[in-house]
């Protein structure tokens, strides 16, 4: 279900509920005035989203299969939340400056990688918990969050 030339959503983005589908590709997005939120996606093709830069509502993705790159996302007026998503393999927020709510990544099974390297403002909480697999924390967010006493 490509839907290549979709560059920008005044409302929501929502794909869920979604099993045995093929990808479900959006290259040029790059904003959504509302939430974005993919969940419930068994068995499903990628769903990159990597040109998607700015988020007005929150960011929600929660029980899926795979990976779901969200690469150049700078921006979020709401939550991002991440969770219990299976054989996600590394989290690439590389790019992610600010966050107006909180902050959840939990119980990803083989995420062994989150890169919040960029990440300078967050409006609520942090919560990295129960990815059994996790390796590392982006090192240079590690040492920004130790200079300012955080994290």
């Amino acid at each position: 279900i490509p839907l290549p030339n979709l560059e920008a959503v005044g409302g929501s983005v929502t794909i869920t509920n979604n099993d045995d589908v093929g990808p479900i590709p959006l290259p040029n997005l790059e904003a959504v005035g509302g939430s974005v939120t993919i969940t419930n996606n068994d068995d499903v093709g990628p769903i990159p989203v990597t040109n998607l830069e700015a988020v007005g509502g929150s960011v929600t993705i929660t029980n899926n299969v795979g990976l779901i790159p969200v690469t150049n996302l700078e921006a979020v007026g709401g939550s991002v939340t991440i969770t219990n998503n299976d054989d996600v393999g590394p989290i690439p927020v590389t790019n992610l400056e600010a966050v107006g709510g909180s902050v959840t990544i939990t119980n990803n099974d083989n995420c062994d990688d989150i890169d919040l390297g960029s990440l300078e403002a967050v409006g609520g909480s942090v919560s990295i918990t129960d990815n059994q697999s996790l390796d590392t924390l982006n090192k240079r967010q590690r040492r920004r969050s130790r200079r300012r006493g955080r994290l």
